[in-house]
């Protein structure tokens, strides 16, 4: 049975390359769970296949030695094909999806920008509507880690006739996020103004949220906590959504002078979430960054003293 475990091994061994291929990624750019979960699932379908050839021939009558190559050679090609048609599902989504995850790496940054920017403007003029949804999906990642000019290049070049209303939402949202990171206040809330609405609670509680963020950056308490209000069970029930409000009622606290209240608030996020959680309060400026910021530095301080300590202890 060598020939079919053989097959078998080489069938999985180039299924991890197929779906980096078919992704356009650089197969170092794959998880390694997933290259193990791909080598593994091909193993066994490609093992499963050579043992049904072979006792196929077996009751065939064929020849000992030819059954066991002719059951290898078939199971190969069917692990093949099968690693083929898996790796084309969804490629566009999926190797798009490898790419975002690479923006948080500093030594890769830049080229799984350059990569991303390519593939967006590569698939616009080939499907406008799945051109739409994938710069959707790539367009928080890119705003989260800096990118915010080619977040709005894309979204700019997005289709909007090839989105449904809550799409259309989506959309106004995301650029409305990049113009904050910006601290373009005003730009921000004529994006939120022309969005569609109402559409979906999910959709709506995104862009309820920024609003109110927009309003509270501008000293709008009131208003912000109103919307914040209004969100409360969408953001107890969506953990992005909770740290979205969080946020808005950090900044409220410490316009109101409330900064024993916000430090609190500010001090929970960071401990539930780590220091990622502070994001929008340390970007765009408002009333609670500072606070934000010695926060963080608290954090990283602490990071380090752990990291260092057992080093730093005397030795016996």
């Amino acid at each position: 049975m060598g020939p079919l475990l053989s097959a078998a091994l080489l069938a999985a061994a180039l299924a991890p390359w197929f779906e980096a291929r078919a992704w356009r990624v650089p197969l170092r750019y794959v998880p390694l769970a997933r290259m193990a979960r791909t080598f593994l699932s091909t193993l066994v379908l490609t093992g499963l296949a050579g043992g049904a050839f072979w006792l196929v021939l077996v009751q065939a009558g064929a020849e000992a030695r030819l059954t066991v190559l002719t059951a290898a050679a078939l199971a190969w090609a069917t692990g093949v094909t099968l690693a083929l048609l898996a790796a084309r599902r969804d490629r566009g989504l999926r190797g798009l999806h490898v790419l975002c995850a690479q923006l948080g790496l500093p030594d890769r940054r830049d080229d799984a920008a350059t990569r991303i920017d390519e593939r967006l403007t590569r698939d616009r003029g080939r499907d406008p509507r799945q051109h739409a949804l994938l710069v959707l999906f790539a367009a928080g990642p890119l705003t989260r880690h800096g990118l915010v000019g080619l977040s709005r290049k894309h979204l700019a070049q997005a289709d909007e006739a090839q989105l449904a209303p809550p799409e259309a939402a989506l959309r106004a949202h995301l650029v409305a996020m990049s113009h904050l990171h910006d601290g373009a206040l005003e730009a921000a809330l004529e994006a939120l103004d022309a969005a569609p609405y109402p559409t979906t609670e999910a959709v709506d509680a995104w862009v309820d949220l920024t609003r109110a963020l927009v309003h509270v950056l501008c000293g709008g308490v009131e208003q912000a906590r109103a919307l914040r209000s209004r969100r409360r069970d969408e953001a107890e029930a969506d953990p992005a959504l909770r740290l979205q409000a969080d946020t808005v009622e950090a900044h409220a606290l410490s316009a109101e002078g409330d900064d024993e209240g916000a430090e609190a608030l500010v001090r929970a996020m960071l401990e539930r979430s780590g220091a990622g959680a502070l994001a929008l309060l340390l970007r765009p400026v408002g009333p609670a960054t500072d606070l934000a910021r010695e926060a963080v530095g608290r954090h990283l301080a602490g990071s380090v003293v752990d990291v260092g300590g057992a080093d730093s202890l005397p030795s016996a």
